[in-house]
C-alpha cells in the first residue's frame, strides 16, 4: 500500500499540479513514475507515445525543446493555475458548441448554426449570469473527513495490514490474489527497459513486453 500511495497516487498529484501550472519539470516527474504501468498492462499505444515523446525531448533542437517546455498546457481563462492539455481544451470547446444544439442527432445545418454563433451565445450567457449575480467560475471542496475515518476504521477492523494475521495474499474482500502481484512494479520496470533497449538496437518490441500482459491477467 505504501508503494501505491507514494509511487502512483502521488505521481498523479504531481502530474496534475504540473499540468495546472504549465510546469514541465513537475509534470514529467509525475509521469516518469506512473509510466511504468503502461508496460505492465500492455498499453501498446501509450508505450509508443511515451517513447517517442522522450526521444523528441532529447534529440529535438533546443528551440523545439524550449517550445515544448513552455507549452505543456494552456489556460483558456488565463488563470495561471488552471492549465489544461490541448485535447481537454478542444473537448471543452466542442462541448460548449454542442450545448446550444437541440436534442437529437445534429445535422450539418445545426453544426453550422451553432459554430457560427457560439461566441455570441456564450457572451449572452455570461451577461445573463452576471446580471443575476451568480458566479460561474467558483470552486468548491468535497468534504471527505467522514469517509477517510470510515476507511481507516475498516482497515483496522479487517487486520488487512497486520503481518501477524496475513497468511495469504488477498484483496480486502477476501479474494485470493496472485502471489507474484507484489512484484508487478518490478515487472513493469523491466518491461519498460526492455522496450527501450529493443528500439535502441533497431528491433521491434514484443516478447518482453508481452510478459507484462500475462502478469496483468494473473
Amino acid at each position: 500500500m505504501k508503494d501505491i500511495v507514494f509511487t502512483y497516487c502521488l505521481s498523479l498529484v504531481f502530474f496534475r499540479a504540473g499540468t495546472r501550472r504549465n510546469n514541465s519539470s513537475v509534470m514529467l516527474a509525475g509521469r516518469t513514475k506512473f509510466a511504468n504501468l503502461f508496460y505492465g498492462l500492455n498499453m501498446t499505444h501509450y508505450q509508443e507515445i511515451e517513447f517517442k515523446d522522450l526521444r523528441m525531448r532529447v534529440l529535438a533542437p533546443e528551440d523545439i525543446k524550449q517550445f515544448i517546455t513552455n507549452n505543456e498546457s494552456f489556460s483558456a481563462s488565463g488563470h495561471t493555475s488552471k492549465g489544461e492539455g490541448g485535447d481537454f481544451l478542444l473537448e471543452a470547446y466542442n462541448r460548449k458548441t454542442k450545448c446550444w444544439m437541440p436534442p437529437g442527432i445534429p445535422d450539418e445545418s445545426r453544426w453550422l448554426r451553432s459554430v457560427r454563433n457560439v461566441d455570441t451565445l456564450d457572451k449572452m450567457r455570461k451577461t445573463f449570469i452576471g446580471a443575476q449575480n451568480c458566479g460561474e467560475d467558483s470552486t468548491y471542496e468535497i468534504p471527505l473527513h467522514t469517509e477517510i475515518l470510515k476507511w481507516r476504521q475498516y482497515l483496522r477492523n479487517s487486520n488487512y495490514l497486520n503481518p501477524a494475521t496475513v497468511c495469504r495474499h488477498t484483496s480486502l474482500n477476501g479474494v485470493e490474489l496472485d502471489e507474484d502481484l507484489i512484484n508487478f512494479a518490478a515487472h513493469c520496470k523491466a518491461n519498460r527497459e526492455s522496450y527501450h533497449n529493443k528500439i535502441a538496437q533497431g528491433q521491434m518490441p514484443g516478447d518482453e513486453v508481452d510478459s507484462g500482459e500475462s502478469a496483468a491477467e494473473d
